[in-house]
């Protein structure tokens, strides 16, 4: 079987220690739910998704015993994020016969009962080459793209799963790949935009706003952007690093409103974002003397929240 990921081997140890199951069959997430260990069980079963749907040997999974727990809010995120795979291949095989030279096109056209497909498993576990390998066997580079913008039954694109996983470099080459799949929204309004934004991958943002430089992308970018308050979700986690990537690829944003009718400069001021009010008063001076869709400045924002060298900043940046 060929290796996928260059893992270190305490990665590789602390996987099969999770995935192995005692006389009974139990891993250590059976025995945590069995046991009513309820943080132990939402631990375990983050640290690794695939033992979620893993049987023992009274043919029962952690998902199951969850279940019959009422672990309601477990259960969600187990079905979020862990797939059950027992009637699809497991990853490691699947993609194993994907990087044979003659790769049956069903293999990588399959979907599970959750519509998650090789790609979107690929893509939570960072494994490019393996997608590199599907993208060389596809018969047309439509058909690729096609897979890479499928959503499977909760809407999530195999490039929101990437984001997902922290799989950054992987995010970044299927950003490449498939551009449309930046701003694609899954059933709860979310996209990989977003996910990025709210996790902070700065490198990841600034490839994704740079495709907005593609005149058949920009307009939805932009839209998608407005829409769901990306420039203010930055300033919400104080991140000036991805404020910056954001606003220098689409300026139109330091007018756009959130649902209050602030815009970013008044969304900044009143969380007392010092840095990223400079960076947007140098950036965008006129800013400070455009009022907000409620008809105040920033300034009044900045005193509302009580922080004094914001609204010293504000003052300074007033246009003579």
């Amino acid at each position: 079987m060929m290796e996928f990921l260059d893992m270190n081997n305490h990665v590789k140890i602390l996987r099969d220690v999770l995935c192995e199951g005692n006389a009974e069959g139990d891993t250590p997430l059976h025995l945590a739910l069995k046991n009513s260990h309820l943080d132990a069980a939402t631990l375990l079963a983050k640290s690794e998704t695939s033992v979620i749907y893993q049987f023992n040997n009274d043919k029962e999974t952690p998902f199951i015993l969850a279940q019959k727990a009422g672990y309601e809010d477990l259960c969600i995120r187990m079905e979020r994020v862990g797939r059950d795979k027992q009637l699809f291949l497991p990853s490691d095989i699947q993609l194993g016969l994907i990087m044979e030279d003659d790769v049956d096109q069903d293999i990588i056209r399959y979907k599970d009962n959750t519509d998650c497909t090789a790609l979107h498993m690929a893509a939570y576990h960072g494994q490019t080459k393996a997608l590199k390998m599907i993208a060389k066997s596809m018969q047309s580079e439509s058909g690729y793209k096609k897979l890479l913008l499928g959503g499977d039954r909760y809407g999530n694109t195999p490039l929101y799963y990437a984001v997902d996983g922290n799989k950054e470099n992987t995010a970044i080459y299927m950003v490449k790949e498939a551009p449309r799949a930046i701003y694609k929204e899954n059933n709860q309004g979310d996209s990989p935009l977003c996910l990025a934004v709210e996790k902070g991958y700065s490198d990841l943002v600034r490839v994704m706003i740079a495709k907005g430089s593609d005149r058949s992308i920009r307009k939805h970018l932009l839209s998608h952007a407005k829409k769901v308050s990306i420039a203010h979700t930055a300033l919400e986690k104080r991140n000036l690093a991805v404020l910056k990537a954001i606003m220098e690829g689409l300026r139109e944003l330091i007018d756009s409103a959130n649902k209050k009718g602030w815009k970013p400069l008044s969304y900044g001021a009143y969380k007392g974002c010092y840095d990223e009010v400079c960076y947007t008063v140098q950036e965008f001076p006129e800013c400070v003397m455009i009022k907000d869709n409620d008809g105040t400045y920033p300034i009044h924002k900045a005193i509302t929240g009580g922080h004094l060298n914001v609204v010293e900043k504000l003052i300074l940046g007033c246009p003579n």
